[in-house]
């Protein structure tokens, strides 16, 4: 016993044992549902039954646990202890808490079965199994008789012994205890080794620090262990305080024979039941979806594309599985030696029969090949191999198309793997934390309009020029050039991803030009004026600028779309402030936004040197991209105030995307008798337009027809000229305008067969729907109407969808978003 070991009272020591139910009950539930679960478990009602049963017994033990600390006193104590009613009572507690949880969890398990009912159907069978295992310890040696004769030399040697034996006697009920929660969770190794036992026989001070060991090992056990057997274990605990006690009482030579074959029975019955252990866990993991030795191949049941760090695969693919986690994600490897994370709703078990019959008939056409056509199979799996592994910015690399800070666009990737950066995740209204109302969109009763919201941040940032851009080498086609840009703070993307067209470029290709003309007839796409409003309240919060080129390889005619480097614009001064009326002249980074101090292109990359001259001149040869940062004049904080909290788009589009906002306003708050009303919208133009709000071609279609139709404002309209009554000021008459210019333009527009998906960055597909939006414009005017164009033989149009009619308040993009990190 160690000299610093302090006493310990009755309340201290129950304590203890109910944090040792605590995890012995927070195992049990684990177990409990992760069976529930399994579906694909065989004998799966027996496996119920079996764990309804362990349920049963570990909720008795907790009970038992309560009694014994209902009926602690305080004058029982050995000293007096601090808050002892407080904490009797939080023990009290916990045991309610414990015996709610059994309680929940069976009825997980059996719902149609009562306790009593189970133990009155099962309680004959679990005596049986009880007598048949005290037969087992009976037949492994005589551990009963021995334990009678032990049990009777502790009480004299107790009766005789001082302080120090007390203590020690705490010490031995402190092991025992872990000792019975082990054999309650069936352990799976040995307690105690026999090289140990002749140690500790020899050396008091050696036996204490194995003591210790013995501790450490059972306590990591605990975790990994089921229950099973546990009368036969008992036994191995009785033995196991028998050969501290003896150990303790080396003295006494006469009993050393005796310790010998007690130690010799134990080790029979530990073996015994660690054989019945692993037996047992064995059978349960075949029928649960794990990794085993048999089971470690998996096959994939579909595609998927994941990002950084991830494992991409496709449909039949088979995989070998290194590691396993509790989140989902597995550790994975592929046959050409990648490795990555792969999501494990997509794999399902190989048939083992199948994979053997596989190698077989692989080994007979090796055998019959001859060792040069082996040779070769050998070296084209290398290159194989070489080519899966080797991205495409990689092959651009080595034939020196591109500089080496080069890489595939990041921002048109996010943008293209689903509605996550997409307007309609930001411009659709989001409900509040109770679901009960709307977080960005309010009605004012006393003007009878949306409400005006002012946000942290509310700007309006000009793109002037792009300096210094390292044009692609040889062999690459430029198809355009891109700005694509949202909001970041370093590690999140924080709005949705905005893209504004490079409008011309010099001789050299370097210098890139950019331009902020309006007129009604323009590419809205072209403009390069953004305007970013934001509550956000991160202090490196920046407009991430991501240059990005689409091209062309004219060998293989392979397009694609790779960045030319990033920047990051800060929106905030050194004081926390916004930045007001600022020009920026960033220099652009390469690799992705993910990687810090990777140059563009290191051949001109700016040397260390004392002359101030030649440090100036490689200094302007770097990258850079030159911004200029506002405030939004008057008429562009009025519409920007009516729109989401969080959001980057184009000052050309204000106009119609906060006419949305207001029918908007008016059909959700306004016009509706029940606010609780969850039933589905009839709407075309409030759900289709937050999807189209960042399509290039469908706004230009938008705008271009919202600006003739303003033109042709019919005779009658225009008389109300007269009487002062501008419909250029009526609000209600605009929002209607803007319904109809909508329901005759981009909405037939976006349900053509024949019109691709949009994706960001494929020119091919690009070219092909202006083709299509081109086409009905040309058609609509010369048939003087959108009714013309519908009735047209060109156009093939998609079978009639009703969600596309209808606006559900409780939709997807309703719900409030998380924020995303780049893993």
């Amino acid at each position: 016993m160690a000299p610093w070991t302090k006493e310990a009272g009755p309340l201290a020591k129950a304590i203890k044992n109910g944090d040792v139910l605590k995890k012995k009950v927070d195992q049990t539930v684990k177990e409990s549902n992760k069976l529930i679960g399994n579906k694909k478990a065989k004998d799966k009602d027996a496996l119920l039954q079996q764990m309804y049963q362990n349920c049963i017994d570990t909720k008795t033990s907790v009970e038992a646990h309560n009694d014994l600390v209902e009926n602690l006193n305080e004058d029982e104590e050995p000293t007096k202890m601090k808050d002892f009613e407080k904490k009797r009572a939080a023990e009290l507690k916990r045991c309610t808490v414990l015996k709610t949880q059994m309680t929940d969890t069976m009825a997980k398990l059996l719902p149609d079965t009562t306790e009593t009912e189970f133990i009155k159907t099962h309680g004959n069978k679990e005596e049986k199994e009880e007598d048949e295992s005290e037969k087992i310890t009976d037949s492994n040696g005589k551990t009963d008789k021995k334990e009678d004769k032990d049990e009777e030399e502790e009480e004299e040697d107790e009766d005789e012994d001082d302080e120090e034996d007390e203590e020690e006697d705490e010490e031995e009920e402190e092991t025992s205890l872990d000792v019975k929660h082990k054999a309650e969770k069936l352990p799976l190794k040995k307690s105690v080794d026999d090289e140990d036992d002749e140690e500790e026989e020899e050396d008091e001070d050696d036996e204490e620090e194995d003591e210790e060991d013995e501790e450490d090992e059972d306590e990591e056990e605990e975790e990994d262990t089921k229950k099973k057997n546990i009368a036969q274990v008992k036994g191995s605990q009785k033995t196991a305080k028998e050969e501290d006690e003896d150990d303790e009482d080396e003295e006494e030579e006469e009993d050393e024979d005796d310790e010998e074959d007690e130690d010799e029975d134990t080790e029979k019955s530990k073996e015994a039941s660690k054989k019945q252990s692993i037996d047992e866990r064995k059978k349960k993991e075949k029928d649960n979806l794990e990794v085993t030795e048999s089971t470690h191949r998996f096959t994939t049941v579909d595609d998927y594309e994941g990002e950084e760090g991830d494992l991409n695969f496709t449909k039949g693919d088979i995989l070998k599985i290194l590691e396993t986690r509790e989140d989902g994600w597995w550790l994975a490897e592929n046959e050409a030696g990648e490795k990555g994370l792969v999501p494990s709703t997509y794999l399902q078990k190989l048939d083992t029969s199948i994979d053997q019959e596989d190698d077989e008939d692989e080994e007979e056409e090796e055998d019959d090949e001859s060792p040069g056509e082996k040779r070769g199979k050998k070296l084209w799996g290398s290159l194989r191999t070489a080519i899966t592994e080797t991205s495409v910015s990689d092959v651009l690399h080595a034939m020196g198309a591109v500089p080496s800070g080069f890489r595939m666009s990041t921002l048109c990737r996010k943008f293209n793997e689903g509605d996550t950066f997409r307007m309609a995740s930001y411009l659709t209204p989001k409900l509040s934390n109770s679901n009960l109302a709307y977080r960005d969109l309010f009605f004012n009763p006393a003007t009878n309009k949306l409400r005006p919201r002012s946000t942290r941040i509310e700007r309006v940032v000009t793109f002037v020029s792009g300096l210094q851009i390292p044009p692609p080498g040889a062999g690459i086609e430029v198809l355009d050039r891109h700005i694509r840009m949202c909001l970041f703070d370093g590690h999140h993307i924080l709005s949705n991803i905005h893209s504004v067209k490079v409008g011309s470029v010099d001789k050299s290709q370097r210098s890139w030009a950019f331009t902020t003309k309006t007129s009604e007839q323009m590419d809205p796409h072209t403009h390069a004026e953004v305007f970013i409003r934001t509550n956000d309240t991160k202090d490196n919060i920046g407009l991430l600028c991501e240059l990005c080129v689409t091209y062309c390889r004219t060998s293989s005619k392979e397009k694609g779309e790779f960045s030319c480097g990033w920047t990051l614009m800060p929106l905030l001064d050194e004081t926390g402030a916004v930045v007001v009326n600022k020009t920026f002249d960033q220099q652009v980074h390469g690799g992705t936004p993910y990687e810090k101090g990777v140059e563009v292109d290191p051949s001109i990359s700016r040397r260390t040197t004392s002359n101030a001259l030649v440090s100036l001149i490689s200094g302007n040869k770097q990258p850079r991209l030159v911004m200029r940062v506002s405030m939004p004049k008057q008429q562009h904080k009025d519409l920007m105030d009516t729109l989401p909290d969080t959001i980057v788009g184009n000052t050309c589009l204000l106009k119609l995307m906060s006419l949305y906002r207001q029918c908007l306003c008016d059909v959700l708050l306004r016009d509706r008798l029940d606010l609780t009303s969850t039933e589905l919208i009839h709407s075309p133009m409030l759900k289709g337009f937050p999807q189209t709000a960042d399509i290039p071609d469908l706004m230009r279609l938008l705008r271009t027809t919202w600006y003739e139709k303003l033109r042709n404002i019919k005779r009658t309209e225009r008389a109300r000229f007269s009487l002062g009554l501008n419909p250029m000021r009526d609000e209600e008459f605009m929002k209607e305008l803007f319904r109809l210019t909508y329901m005759e333009s981009v909405y037939p527009v976006s349900h053509m067969a024949s019109l691709p998906v949009f994706r960001m960055g494929d020119h091919e597909n690009m070219e092909l729907r202006e083709q299509d939006v081109r086409h009905f414009s040309e058609v609509k005017s010369t048939g003087k109407g959108a009714l013309a164009a519908l009735l047209s033989a060109d156009f093939k149009w998609e079978p009639l969808d009703l969600e596309e009619m209808t606006f559900n308040i409780i939709g997807p993009h309703c719900l409030q978003r998380a924020i995303a990190a780049e893993s």
